[in-house]
């Protein structure tokens, strides 16, 4: 495959990590907008919540809170790899941190499928885990290629 096709493939994998990252703040915020409100909820509804689910309004806004912030830091590395890897389909000698973080994706995404074959998990989720492996899967081929015509 030449330089082109493997630019053109990083090109479209970072507008994906563009709006993976843009999808994961929005979501954040929704997580942290919700934790606040479990903090003001009125008493009647927090008493329901606590009798359904066992666990306090001030514990499921401190997980919220939690969530929230994987939320942001995976939102993050989305931007990040994504401005990468439009700076590397522009510049083809600037591969190696793309290279670099396909390999870790790659690594992470095996696993992630592993645990929801594992896990048990629904059938959209391992669905999710699938098609986030095959696009960092890409996104290496894609890296390698071009690593591989750079290094030449």
């Amino acid at each position: 495959m030449n330089n082109n096709t493997s630019q053109t493939i990083i090109r479209v994998v970072s507008i994906l990590n563009y709006i993976e990252g843009a999808i994961y703040l929005l979501g954040a915020a929704f997580f942290f907008v919700g934790g606040a409100m479990l903090g003001t909820a009125d008493s009647a509804s927090t008493a329901q919540l606590v009798q359904e689910t066992g666990i306090s309004a001030g514990e499921m806004a401190g997980m919220t809170g939690v969530v929230g912030v994987g939320l942001v830091v995976s939102g993050t590395i989305a931007l990040i790899i994504g401005f990468l890897g439009m700076r590397a389909a522009k510049d083809p000698t600037k591969i190696m941190p793309v290279w670099v973080l396909s390999i870790v994706s790659l690594v992470l995404n095996i696993l992630a499928l592993g645990s929801s074959i594992f896990g048990g998990v629904a059938p959209a989720d391992l669905l999710r885990s699938v098609l986030a492996l095959a696009v960092s899967g890409l996104m290496f081929w894609a890296a390698n290629n071009i690593k591989t015509a750079v290094g030449k």
